[in-house]
């Protein structure tokens, strides 16, 4: 199981890095966007371990 997780997060690495060198918006805006989805997918993370109980302000 532990190859199969690493396979998976060997492509999704590939994936955002492809998208990065092809993205469309400048370097600026990009990282932008990279920001605020890892922001997003750790309140989410954080959210679901204690579940829901997180404060957001």
């Amino acid at each position: 199981m532990l190859s199969r997780v690493q396979t998976a997060l060997k492509f999704m690495t590939y994936g955002i890095l492809i998208g990065i060198f092809f993205a469309p918006d400048s370097g600026a805006e990009t990282r932008r966007k990279i920001m605020n989805w890892a922001t997003s997918s750790f309140r989410e993370l954080f959210s679901s371990i204690t579940g829901g109980n997180s404060s957001s302000g």
